[in-house]
């Protein structure tokens, strides 16, 4: 029943108890049925249908905390392969040349979201991504000519930069899997260059 017509049905019979007079034991189990099918409240003998509790039923195989897991852990797990992968070089560079290789992955890292800006559609968005990653590639050439300091200090603000993207409306549409993935080596390649160059 519609809830107009329940709410009109339930005023009329409170209102108007002459009409059990008439015809009690019809109108009386009339108005127990209905208020009963108003109120969403089970019958007697009925068997108590699950709309009726406040138990969550989740679809076997579909528990939104393991899509979760598997949507970040994945792309976690690949950016920190990728961190074993590359951060070793610096291990047999130069300081020097260690430098200009974080300072150029800084700025390489930055610009992608120059990439996320120009496909996302809208001016103001591409414009905002393209001052950022403006910013991070002058916080790699600080790293290359003033201090290196720059260098760790930019992936970890990179890191955060890549948080605020997740489900943001005024900033580039990114893929869901790239920002794990980016905050995950950012963090560690970050910590590995503070541990490199103060040793």
């Amino acid at each position: 029943m519609d809830s107009l017509r329940c709410h009109r049905f339930i005023n009329h019979e409170a209102h108007n108890r002459f009409i059990f007079r008439e015809r009690p034991a019809f109108r009386l189990s009339q108005y127990v049925s209905m208020t009963q099918t108003c109120l969403d409240l089970p019958v007697a003998g009925s068997p108590i249908q699950p709309s009726m509790t406040n138990t969550r039923q989740d679809t076997p195989g579909q528990h939104p905390a393991q899509s979760v897991h598997k949507t970040v852990a994945a792309p976690a797990w690949i950016g920190f392969a990728l961190f074993v992968v590359t951060m070793p070089a610096h291990l047999l560079l130069e300081q020097a040349d260690s430098l200009a290789l974080a300072a150029v992955t800084l700025a390489l890292i930055g610009g992608a979201y120059i990439g996320f800006g120009a496909a996302d559609g809208r001016r103001s968005v591409f414009w905002s991504e393209l001052g950022v990653a403006l910013f991070f590639g002058a916080a790699a050439v600080s790293g290359l000519l003033w201090h290196w300091a720059a260098l760790p200090l930019g992936l970890a603000l990179h890191a955060l930069w890549d948080l605020a993207h997740h489900n943001a409306v005024r900033l580039a549409r990114v893929p869901h899997w790239y920002i794990p993935f980016c905050v995950v080596f950012d963090l560690m390649a970050a910590a590995f260059l503070v541990l490199l160059y103060t040793r």
